[in-house]
């Protein structure tokens, strides 16, 4: 990711557009090969010295936030690690108390001499913490254990990611359009989408629909996504989850993206498409699994393994044509009868998104439909009252930090 400081677009009116590179840009292109092959030999190397060596690298083109935004998002994908098998905050005053004392005696000595005194008053261990450096636990000591595996044109690829990644920090809503007959590539973005929990209505858009899941599945959606600038609370949070799931968005085939921004106090548009982003490489489309819901699922397959739990299967809300995509769902057998029931969760901020699923649950038509909802929300005095109201509380469990299944299996068998 870039830091404000590092991201480069052009303003035309109230839109901006982000400053791509092409692959083809001999000097950029250039600029991340030499990168590259710094880090592909640096396996060991601390970012100190590895810093060290790539100052001379950046400076060698005009553009310096170019070189530094190349280099940041290169670092960005390595491992460093600090050995740290020492406690070095009590440590560092352990030595430096005694440190004092000497300097406070009446007899002062030379440097070597005094060095030889604290040594002498210092245990094994600390004096082998000296030996290793007191300031070992300091960021430019990190080593880096494990070299990046990218290409020059990969990483070129990753900035321009990058730069809309980090625009979308300052996103006060975006619209997405969705083109495609791949039902393979929907399912895996709208379960991106409800993974990193953002706040999103899915809509049909048009007639056309293709068949992929237990219900026909349209070709074309439009997706209306929160910004974090207009939310109050966890905005760095959100932010970061939906950064993350943009590049589920750049994956798909056919796409449209308008966003909302304040940037610089001032309110700006952004336009992109699919084709400004040219291909996205394999490792960034990694599936990210929030850890509430890995110890959920878990827990729920280890404590109930009559019942089978899987990513949720979409559902149309036809009163609003919009598409639901629950966290999960369950199945059970009875016979020759299989049960299936919906799950989905509601976090802090997706206050507005909740009454609608309470009106969704209301129409008499969705029994089999089960809310969790986090107890910050579910608390609001405005909110509690809607849910006191609601009638729905056969179908509706709070948690705090993940839903506990055994709230959920109470629901499930009363059902």
């Amino acid at each position: 990711m870039l830091t404000k400081d590092l991201l480069r677009h052009r303003s035309k009116g109230e839109y901006i557009k982000p400053m791509f590179l092409e692959s083809q840009d001999r000097s950029a292109l250039a600029l991340a090969e030499n990168l590259c092959a710094v880090f592909d030999g640096a396996a060991g190397a601390s970012l100190g010295s590895i810093e060290e060596t790539v100052f001379p690298l950046l400076h060698s083109i005009k553009d310096l936030k170019l070189s530094k935004g190349l280099y940041k998002v290169l670092s960005d994908s390595c491992d460093f690690k600090l050995n740290l098998d020492a406690d070095f905050p009590a440590m560092r005053e352990s030595i430096f108390r005694k440190s004092a004392a000497l300097l406070s005696s009446p007899e002062p000595a030379d440097y070597r001499a005094y060095r030889d005194s604290i040594l002498a008053s210092c245990s094994e261990d600390e004096r082998a913490f000296i030996r290793n450096g007191i300031y070992a636990d300091m960021p430019e000591n990190e080593i880096l254990t494990e070299p990046p595996r990218i290409s020059p044109q990969e990483l070129i690829q990753e900035y321009n990611i990058s730069l809309v990644r980090s625009l979308a920090f300052f996103c006060t809503g975006m619209t997405l359009k969705i083109t495609g007959h791949d039902p393979a590539k929907m399912r895996r973005l709208f379960r991106s989408l409800k993974f990193f929990r953002l706040i999103a209505g899915i809509f049909y858009a048009g007639d056309k629909k293709v068949k992929g899941f237990s219900e026909e599945f349209p070709s074309c959606v439009v997706i209306r996504v929160g910004g974090p600038a207009s939310i109050f609370e966890n905005s760095r949070k959100y932010g970061l989850q939906l950064s993350s799931f943009l590049p589920s968005v750049f994956a798909m085939d056919q796409w449209e993206m308008d966003c909302r921004l304040e940037l610089n106090g001032k309110e700006r548009k952004m336009k992109l498409t699919n084709e400004d982003i040219h291909g996205i490489p394999p490792r960034m489309m990694a599936v990210y699994v929030p850890e509430e819901i890995k110890i959920f699922s878990a827990k729920f397959k280890e404590t109930y393994p009559e019942w089978e739990i899987r990513p949720g299967e979409p559902v149309f809300d036809s009163s609003t044509r919009e598409i639901i995509f629950p966290d999960f769902s369950f199945s059970r057998k009875k016979g020759k009868k299989t049960d299936v029931f919906h799950l989905e969760l509601f976090h802090r901020w997706h206050g507005t998104q909740l009454p609608a699923r309470l009106a969704f649950l209301s129409s008499g038509k969705n029994s089999r439909y089960i809310l969790g909802i986090d107890n910050s929300l579910a608390s609001k005095a405005e909110m509690k009252e809607k849910l006191d109201s609601s009638g729905l509380a056969s179908q509706i469990f709070t948690f705090r930090d993940y839903p506990l299944p055994s709230k959920l299996i109470k629901i499930l068998e009363e059902i």
